[in-house]
């Protein structure tokens, strides 16, 4: 399937090209999904059947619909060969596993489960395991790529449990057992974390406990076949087996197995209980408040994008004003908090984990299979609350190249919380560091910022060395 020479608003989505069975495009804003003959096959039984309603209906499924007739011919138009097309629901975010927190790659790991699990009661299967074919829509992940259900050979076994390890359950065992963050598997490494990595991190005692054995511990030992062994494993998955009870019990014993991970130890994050612990008096805060509520009531803008974010206080604020809510924060536990109450509370918040002073990279093959954060968030105000002196004195990112950034997220608005060099937050991130701001003040700050924002409002913090500022972004010269 070849796409013509594209037109500007049709572009095909680089991070699909692995599977042969088709790729995602877009066209006119829309999302859309070319597939071939096999899978077409497929959802057209699935959707006939009615099983395809009922996993879109119980969020398991991205919302999809198969197109024919004069919708599909229109489309049929931008390719030089017969092909098959399906709409999916664009997702206001595109969110990678290594920017999600511990409870975010929990609830991912069992939608995949019980994904599987509906699929195999009615004799069908999914043929991979990928974390990367899991998005969020705010606090519900949603499974994306529909090419990947199939109508399997064996129904006892499911061929991409040991996928599925290395994408979800060692990842999760590995945090809970270590502490070490899904980022730092997965932005090293998108295709997870085999066997013998989990085995060697998590050690042999831990590998043959109980929990892990079976898991860990045999299925490392199952993977060490010769040639003619691995052959003979072929071909008995190559038998067909219609009873699919053995898969069902493994397949609960796993949701039961990630979902007892919840009972994580406490927070213990530098950051998660900034908001009882920081240096403003309580009429500091509410004046802030205000401030804010303020801006969010006169502009109303339809999403927001906090930079910072810590535990969402004031994602919370514009949530509550009737915006979308991107929330961006580098400390784990602050996002993970967040996360959870978005999720208890049905909040359009979406949550991603990430350091602003160095984001998520294009990363994959040719650099060009998951883009960069700063290419997939925005917003038509941006928050920046007791942000910039993290990023001039912890990141040492000078002014202007902060300006530069935010004038890059942001669609129109700014909000910023300029902390001066007297205050006891700057002072405390300052005390095991060289002291190179002697020329950090309010004008200093206004200067960088003068380039790209127009400056529509300022108000000192009462009582504080803290200022609020509305930014309006400057047009782009030429625009």
């Amino acid at each position: 399937m070849k796409m013509k020479p594209r037109s500007d608003d049709t572009l095909i989505e680089t991070g699909s090209f692995r599977d042969p069975s088709g790729f995602v495009f877009y066209h006119n804003d829309e999302v859309y999904r070319c597939v071939d003959n096999a899978s077409w096959a497929v959802l057209s039984e699935l959707q006939a059947s009615g099983l395809l309603k009922k996993c879109v209906d119980s969020y398991h499924l991205v919302p999809s619909r198969l197109l024919d007739g004069d919708e599909a011919k229109k489309i049929q138009q931008l390719f030089e060969t017969p092909s098959h097309f399906v709409w999916h629901e664009k997702l206001d975010v595109v969110t990678y596993p290594y920017e999600w927190s511990f409870s975010m790659l929990l609830d991912a790991a069992v939608m995949h489960l019980k994904l599987q699990k509906k699929l195999v009661e009615n004799q069908w299967s999914l043929k991979d395991a990928t974390a990367f074919n899991v998005m969020f829509r705010n606090s519900e992940p949603v499974f994306i790529d529909l090419a990947s259900i199939e109508k399997p050979v064996r129904l006892d076994i499911w061929n991409a449990y040991g996928q599925f390890c290395k994408m979800f359950l060692y990842p999760i065992m590995l945090f809970r057992d270590r502490g070490i963050q899904p980022k730092q598997i997965f932005q090293s490494g998108i295709e997870g974390m085999d066997v013998d990595q989990a085995y060697r991190q998590l050690g042999f005692f831990k590998s043959i406990a109980p929990s892990r054995i079976l898991d860990v511990y045999l299925q490392r030992r199952l993977n060490k076949h010769t040639f003619e062994q691995n052959k003979a494993v072929k071909q008995r998955l190559e038998t067909k087996n219609t009873k699919n009870a053995t898969q069902l019990v493994n397949l609960d014993r796993l949701i039961r197995k990630i979902s007892g991970f919840r009972k994580k130890t406490r927070a213990d994050g530098i950051w998660h209980d900034y908001q009882a612990d920081n240096s403003y008096s309580d009429a500091a805060r509410d004046q802030k408040h205000a401030y804010i509520e303020s801006f969010l009531a006169a502009e109303k803008p339809a999403t927001v994008l906090d930079l910072g974010c810590n535990t969402g206080e004031y994602s919370r604020l514009a949530v509550e004003a009737g915006a979308r809510v991107i929330s961006i924060d580098s400390d784990h536990d602050s996002v993970d908090h967040l996360y959870v109450l978005a999720k208890k509370n049905k909040w359009p918040i979406q949550t991603i984990l990430a350091d602003l002073s160095n984001p998520p990279p294009d990363i994959g093959f040719m650099n060009r299979e998951r883009k960069a954060l700063m290419k997939r968030v925005s917003g038509d105000c941006v928050f920046a609350l007791a942000l910039i002196h993290h990023l001039h004195i912890t990141g040492r990112i000078p002014l202007e190249g902060i300006a530069g950034m935010f004038a890059q997220l942001s669609n129109r608005f700014l909000i910023v919380e300029y902390i001066d060099r007297e205050d006891a937050m700057f002072q405390t991130l300052l005390s095991l560091r060289e002291d190179i701001y002697q020329d950090m003040s309010v004008e200093r700050f206004k200067a960088a910022f003068a380039g790209h924002f127009e400056l529509r409002k300022e108000e000192k913090l009462n009582h504080t060395d803290r200022y609020m500022f509305t930014y309006e972004k400057k047009a782009t010269p030429g625009a």
